[in-house]
């Protein structure tokens, strides 16, 4: 039989097995053609591509060519000049009431009103009860000083009586003293002359003895009177003492505001025990406010009482942008650890300004010196990287420049609607023209027009 399989590879001389041969797959000059094909349909749409783009490009409208001063930019300039200017220094500084009492009890006692109760944020006048504390263990400290005054008065009226006795007393006292003696007198006679015996005046002796005895003993008496009554008139004057001190506490049991102003804290309750000096309530008053402003320390011996100081908040809305007022004091040291001087400045409800700003508030202040000096001042928005631009011949040129400090408020006389301004280093010419805002970029160079003006104004 006759079988399809290939027939068994034979051996090389080195006894392996024939390997299959690696050539060129099979078809290859059809596949060269393909690429070839490809290669040529690319390079014809390409040729295509170009073409349209010429056609484009040369059938393109013409544009009608301008003047070259027609695409110079446009810029806003001011003219340059010195204007007097008044050292400016900004700070910070946060609102305290200059009037402010922490109320504090002067008696212990129990909290019992006042009803109704006030509450913090409650506006208060001067005198108003704050807080009302139980009186009922003062009136009875009064009223037993009063009842020991009437005893003590009581003692007085029987120390009179006595004193009344004891003068009769000492009256008859003295009257049987002289009879005694002028019987001693005439015992001793008449037993001089023999009448009577020793016996007699002897007798006369004794009674005149007595009667002298009894004498003293009222005069001691007498004289004890007086010690006495100072005795009870001074425990009277100290009952009275205890009354009025008791009256006083009665009275203090009342806690009363002692200024106008709004409740801060009301750190009591009804039902709570007081004690003496305790805190019960702060009041503040908000007529009158004081501004610490804390300066750069470069301000020190520049900044004097009497200087204009403006504050202002973002917070405090569009209808009170700034307070405006003076320097009433300044700190005679400056803080070595931070490096600034305090100025205080107050604010009142007087005047045009109204209410002042209110304690805590957090402020902006910029302290104005009242003396003057000639200097060039720009747009802070002129100044960009340490340079301005002015506008010479027709084209901008950058100087550069040194910023001294900077200021805030208007400056018409520059002819520029701003609030923010830098003062600088004397770089500039009267009347150079000056490129107000430094935002647009233009390079050094750039011919641009003045708007209102021309290229060289």
């Amino acid at each position: 039989m006759h079988s399809d399989a290939p027939p068994p590879s034979s051996p090389d001389s080195t006894g392996r097995p024939d390997q299959p041969r690696v050539g060129p797959p099979a078809g290859g000059p059809r596949f060269g053609w393909l690429v070839l094909r490809r290669l040529v349909v690319m390079l014809v749409l390409l040729a295509v591509a170009g073409t349209a783009g010429v056609l484009l490009y040369v059938s393109r409208p013409g544009v009608p060519e301008r003047p070259s001063e027609s695409v110079r930019p446009v810029v806003e300039t001011f003219a340059a000049r010195r204007v007097p200017v008044a050292r400016q220094w900004s700070g910070r500084g946060t609102v305290r009431a200059l009037d402010a009492a922490d109320v504090s009890a002067r008696v212990a006692a129990v909290v019992v009103g006042p009803v109704p109760a006030l509450r913090p944020g409650a506006t208060v006048t001067v005198g108003q009860v704050l807080v009302q504390l139980g009186e009922e263990e003062f009136v009875q400290r009064a009223e037993v000083a009063r009842q020991r005054i009437r005893e003590i008065d009581a003692s007085l009226a029987q120390l009179d009586v006595e004193q009344a006795r004891l003068n009769e007393q000492t009256s008859l006292d003295d009257s049987d003293v002289g009879m005694a003696r002028t019987e001693f007198d005439r015992q001793t006679r008449l037993n001089e002359r023999g009448v009577t015996t020793g016996q007699d005046v002897d007798a006369a002796q004794r009674i005149l003895i007595g009667a002298r005895r009894a004498q003293l003993a009222t005069r001691r008496a007498a004289d004890l009177i007086g010690p006495r009554r100072r005795q009870l008139e001074a425990q009277k004057a100290g009952q009275k003492a205890q009354e009025q001190l008791a009256e006083l506490d009665r009275e203090r049991t009342a806690i009363t505001s002692p200024l106008a102003g709004v409740i801060q804290n009301l750190d009591v309750a009804v039902g709570e025990n007081v004690t003496v000096g305790q805190r019960v309530a702060r009041v503040v008053a908000l007529d009158k406010v004081e501004v610490p402003v804390v300066l750069p320390a470069a301000a020190g011996g520049m900044v004097a009482v009497g200087d204009a100081v403006a504050l202002w908040s973002t917070g405090v809305g569009p209808l009170r942008p700034e307070w405006r007022t003076t320097v009433l004091r300044v700190a005679p040291e400056q803080d070595s650890a931070t490096r600034t001087l305090t100025v205080y400045a107050e604010v009142s409800d007087e005047g045009p300004e109204g209410l002042p700003p209110p304690p805590g508030l957090f402020l902006d202040a910029r302290v104005q010196s009242a003396d003057t000096a000639l200097r060039w001042v720009v747009p802070r928005r002129a100044v960009r990287e340490g340079r301005v631009q002015v506008v010479a011949d027709g084209r901008l040129v950058s100087r550069p420049v040194e910023v001294a400090f900077f200021l805030r408020g208007p400056y018409p006389a520059l002819g520029v609607d701003d609030d923010q301004w830098a003062v600088i280093d004397d770089v500039l010419s009267e009347g150079d023209r000056v490129l107000v805002d430094a935002a647009t970029r233009l390079p050094d160079g750039t011919a641009v027009v003045i708007a209102g003006g021309g290229a060289d104004e």
